[in-house]
């Protein structure tokens, strides 16, 4: 069981194209768009993007 709770800030990065990037935009602001991040068993994290299809793209974070 956890003593305490931490919070990690992690910067991250994308690099879209201009149409990709109008896409991803348009995508967040009408909902379509959800995020989580999930822990995984050996400390690492995974930013998980997915729309309403259920269509789903994991990234692994790394230090």
């Amino acid at each position: 069981m956890a003593q305490r709770l931490a919070t990690e800030y992690v910067k991250a990065t994308m690099k879209l194209s201009e149409p990709q990037m109008h896409q991803f935009l348009r995508m967040t602001e009408d909902g379509r768009l959800h995020h989580r991040v999930k822990v995984l068993d050996n400390g690492c994290q995974e930013v998980v993007l997915g729309d309403v299809s259920g269509e789903e793209v994991h990234f692994l974070l790394t230090a």
